[in-house]
């Protein structure tokens, strides 16, 4: 198919490029096609994107766990960053009051 009769499916526009990608049964512009947490563009870190629970993941915020309790969030999770650590809601008092003691 002709890239002139695509869709993206981000932007639903035209892709015209001479460059494309296709993941999830769509065709994207490599500056539409991003990770819906950090908003990095999935094509430039690597060749391989996660979906879950309907949104698109970089490996990072993929495989992001708590740094107290060390498990995986999930999409939907609630968490804090304190400092450069990132707290889920569950562990929040524990984990300012250790840092604070420290």
């Amino acid at each position: 198919m002709p890239p002139s009769l695509l869709t993206c499916g981000a932007c639903q526009q035209s892709i015209g490029d001479r460059f494309f990608l296709k993941a999830i049964e769509q065709y994207w512009h490599e500056d539409c096609l991003s990770c819906d947490l950090c908003g990095c563009r999935l094509g430039e870190v690597g060749r391989r994107l996660y979906y879950k629970l309907g949104r698109k993941l970089c490996r990072r915020d993929y495989l992001r766990q708590c740094a107290a309790c060390q498990k995986h969030f999930c999409v939907g999770d609630r968490y804090l960053l304190v400092n450069s650590d990132i707290v889920c809601e569950q562990d929040i008092f524990e984990w300012t009051k250790l840092k604070s003691v420290a």
